[in-house]
C-alpha cells in the first residue's frame, strides 16, 4: 500500500467516524428532550415550592427548545452528516471502482 492509497483510507475512516459521532449526538439530544419531558411530567404540578416551580419551568423550557430546535452537523448547510453521507460515498466509491474495472 503506498501513501496515497493510505492518506484515502485514513480520510475515508475519519469521515465515517466523524458521521458516526454526529449521528449519535443528534441521537442523544433527541433522548435527552423525551426525557426532560417525562421529567416535567412526573413533577406535581400545583406545588408551592419555589425551587421545585423554577425547576418544572426550566425542563418545560428545556423541552420546548429541543423541540422547536433540532441538532443537526453540516459542512457549509450542503453536506449533512449523518448515515446518508457513508452511504453516499460508498455509492460512489462502488461506481468508480466498477467503471475502472470496465476500462482494464
Amino acid at each position: 500500500m503506498d501513501q496515497k492509497q493510505f492518506r484515502v483510507l485514513m480520510m475515508m475512516f475519519i469521515i465515517i467516524l466523524l458521521a458516526r459521532k454526529a449521528d449519535q449526538v443528534v441521537q442523544e439530544a433527541k433522548r435527552t428532550s423525551n426525557i426532560s419531558y417525562k421529567l416535567y411530567m412526573t413533577y406535581p404540578m400545583n406545588t408551592a415550592v419555589l425551587s421545585i416551580q423554577s425547576c418544572q419551568d426550566k425542563l418545560l423550557l428545556m423541552s420546548r427548545h429541543s423541540v422547536i430546535s433540532s441538532v443537526s452537523f453540516n459542512i457549509m448547510n450542503v453536506f449533512y452528516l449523518d448515515g446518508s453521507l457513508i452511504y453516499g460515498i460508498m455509492n460512489i466509491s462502488c461506481g468508480y471502482l466498477l467503471v475502472l474495472i470496465q476500462l482494464k
